[in-house]
């Protein structure tokens, strides 16, 4: 990976599936890989990581799609 080009999502999931391999066989968790190291890596923040580390890294689609702004009645009321 280029330095100065961003992680794509799914790069930084399969990054973050590696590290959680790692965090989780450390005793006391997370004493292997250090906070910062992990945030300079990915560019999230501690805290984020911290959450992302305890689910299954999964992609999920979004749960809901987008209602329309408006509907043809409002914008024929507009006209």
């Amino acid at each position: 990976m280029n330095p100065e080009e961003p992680m794509t999502i799914e790069e930084r999931y399969q990054d973050l599936r590696r590290m959680k391999k790692r965090y989780q066989k450390s005793e006391p968790p997370g004493t292997e890989l250090p906070a910062e190291r992990m945030e300079a890596y990915t560019g999230l923040h501690r805290k984020s990581l911290i959450r992302l580390l305890g689910t299954d890294l999964q992609r999920h689609p979004r749960s809901r799609s987008e209602a329309p702004t408006m509907t043809p009645t409002c914008r024929r009321s507009l006209l």
